[in-house]
């Protein structure tokens, strides 16, 4: 849902006049001065075709009563756009705000994100590694809870085991609990609570959620390992690749790119929604939290 719109936003008050979702480069968007102008106050009228719809919305209760009430709207943007193209301004005497993120007159360095998929979860993780989420970074204070290491781009908490012969590069976290093997590398890697990395292995830009393990002499690559999952003894995970929660990689095994193993078996008669297990056998609701309680335990 966070897609490419087109709008029109009152400057002044930032009142949304028009929104429309668009799925090519160039989209016409009618006007109708009428009704953009209907309030006499409205000096003026912005016209925006390169934002996008970040896919949070803070609505009064009332919005979300209509709207689990109304079967015709399968999403807010979809409410939103039909109430404000039909030249309604205002829903339940609530009229719709828009806040402008990350936009050159924006004043500010904000950032939004909804996380509602695995591929967002792993996009949210990697910017708040790389600094996007700045102040919130791993040196912030308002993580230091508790005694930590943070060193070359790199945190280790004081519950966590990394020996000096272990090779940490800049993006790295390693939670309480967690332990790392001599020799072993971290690039780029969120290592979760209890997570074990075996000696001389190498992990580069992936997530380890709590309790996973990989062992030693392994190959893991821009991958995902859901809780309780295990890497056995020099095996490869390719590029892309999602290991589910319990899942077993067997030793010297070679997991092609993109691969998603699950214990689960997916439902083709379950529609997909925001709180439906992914291919992974994790919850979408579940990977929101597990992102949230990340931010949090990094102290």
């Amino acid at each position: 849902s966070a897609g490419k719109v087109v709008a029109a936003i009152d400057p002044e008050t930032t009142q949304m006049v028009l929104f429309k979702h668009v799925t090519r480069e160039a989209a016409n968007l009618n006007v109708d001065l009428l009704t953009v102008y209907s309030n006499k106050s409205r000096k003026a009228i912005r016209i925006l075709s390169d934002i996008r719809d970040g896919g949070v919305y803070i609505c009064s209760p009332d919005i979300l009563i209509e709207f689990r009430e109304n079967f015709d709207f399968g999403s807010i943007s979809d409410l939103l756009q039909e109430k404000l193209g039909s030249g309604d301004a205002e829903l339940l005497g609530n009229k719709f705000a828009t806040k402008l993120v990350g936009t050159p007159d924006s004043g500010s360095s904000e950032y939004c994100l909804r996380i509602n998929s695995l591929s967002s979860y792993v996009r949210a993780s990697q910017d708040f590694l790389q600094r996007w989420l700045y102040p919130l970074t791993l040196d912030a204070p308002v993580f230091s809870r508790a005694p930590s290491s943070f060193a070359g781009g790199s945190y280790v908490d004081s519950g966590a085991d990394v020996p000096d012969g272990a090779r940490r590069r800049a993006g790295v976290v390693v939670l309480d609990g967690a332990k790392v093997g001599e020799g072993a590398e971290l690039d780029g890697t969120i290592v979760g609570k209890g997570v074990a990395v075996g000696k001389r292995s190498s992990v580069m830009n992936s997530i380890l959620m709590d309790g996973a393990v990989v062992e030693d002499d392994c190959i893991v690559t821009n991958a995902v390992l859901f809780p309780g999952s295990r890497v056995k003894s020099r095996a490869t995970i390719g590029d892309g690749c999602v290991i589910g929660a319990d899942c077993i990689i067997g030793a010297d095994f070679q997991l092609s790119k993109g691969s998603w193993i699950s214990m689960s078996k997916p439902d083709e008669d379950e529609s997909s929604d925001d709180d439906s297990s992914d291919d992974a056998g994790f919850s979408q609701a579940d990977v929101s939290s597990y992102f949230s309680e990340f931010m949090m335990r990094t102290n």
